[in-house]
């Protein structure tokens, strides 16, 4: 028998909740704001932010999202060094594609129905958004050894 949609995304949502509720801070507003993650064994950057809305289009809505989270997966491109872009981050907020010192490797929207979650909070999300970007459960291990919370938007 499959797991329902709806109890994956409970599982994950719980999951994720658990595993970074002591590492990521809550963002002040339910289902906005944003956070980086920097992965030091690979030197990965991610961006993990929720939409501002306008992305959903007329069949999206249709099949019942309402909400999305921009993922990006970020590498660096060799002319800058890790601290550099960990200091632009914590200014800033967030790494984006004009983030000197990085290069986009993956990213999408991720698209939500919000009755599927317990609520806006980001920490809930960030499993599932790392998934989306190629750095799975495979990596969970990895979790609290490797990857490090670096910012939220301002």
């Amino acid at each position: 028998m499959s797991e329902s949609v709806e109890s994956r995304f409970a599982k994950s949502d719980r999951e994720s909740f658990e595993r970074f509720k002591d590492i990521v801070p809550k963002n002040k507003f339910e289902w906005e704001g944003g956070i980086v993650l920097y992965d030091a064994a690979s030197e990965q950057f991610f961006n993990i932010a929720f939409g501002a809305g306008g992305n959903l289009d007329a069949d999206d809505i249709d099949e019942g999202f309402d909400d999305y989270i921009m993922v990006e997966r970020y590498e660096l491109d060799g002319t800058l060094g890790s601290a550099y872009v960990v200091t632009d981050a914590v200014d800033k907020g967030y790494v984006d594609d004009s983030t000197p010192g990085l290069r986009e490797v993956d990213g999408g929207q991720l698209l939500l129905k919000r009755k599927e979650w317990t609520d806006g909070d980001i920490r809930r999300f960030i499993t599932e958004a790392l998934d989306f970007v190629g750095y799975g459960a495979d990596k969970v291990e990895n979790l609290y050894k490797y990857l490090v919370y670096i910012a939220s938007d301002k």
